[in-house]
């Protein structure tokens, strides 16, 4: 795996994380 394409993976984990964890506070909330 090229280093590109691993940030680019790990950026995409990173919004992913950050989406459902926004998700969670609304469902909270």
């Amino acid at each position: 795996m090229r280093l590109e394409q691993a940030r680019r993976l790990k950026t995409g984990m990173w919004m992913f994380a950050l989406g459902d964890f926004i998700v969670s506070l609304r469902d909270i909330g």
